[in-house]
C-alpha cells in the first residue's frame, strides 16, 4: 500500500520519499485498522507502476537497512515483478 524511504549520510538523516500505491481491491476494515490507509486514501493512491519507478529512481543503488528486512524485501520484490 505504500513505500517511504529515507536517506541516511554521515549518520544525519537526508531526503526523504513516500507514497502510497493503488491497490487492486482496497483493505479489509480489518486490515485498514493495522496500517491506517483507509479505503479512500487507497483509491486515491497511485498507480503501482509510477509509484514504484519514481521509488527507483529516488533510491538508486544504495544499501538498504530496514526492519523487518525480510518482509519489506519480499514485499518491494513482490510489487516488481508484479508492476515492473
Amino acid at each position: 500500500l505504500a513505500v517511504g524511504a529515507v536517506e541516511v549520510l554521515g549518520g544525519a538523516l537526508g531526503a526523504s520519499f513516500e507514497t502510497e500505491l493503488r491497490p487492486e481491491r482496497v483493505s479489509t476494515a480489518d486490515n485498514v485498522l493495522i496500517h491506517g490507509i483507509g479505503h479512500g486514501r487507497q483509491r486515491g493512491a497511485r498507480e503501482p507502476v509510477e509509484a514504484l519507478v519514481e521509488f527507483l529512481a529516488f533510491a538508486g543503488r544504495p544499501v538498504f537497512v530496514a526492519h523487518p528486512a525480510a518482509f519489506d524485501a519480499a514485499v518491494v520484490s513482490r510489487a516488481l515483478r508484479s508492476h515492473l
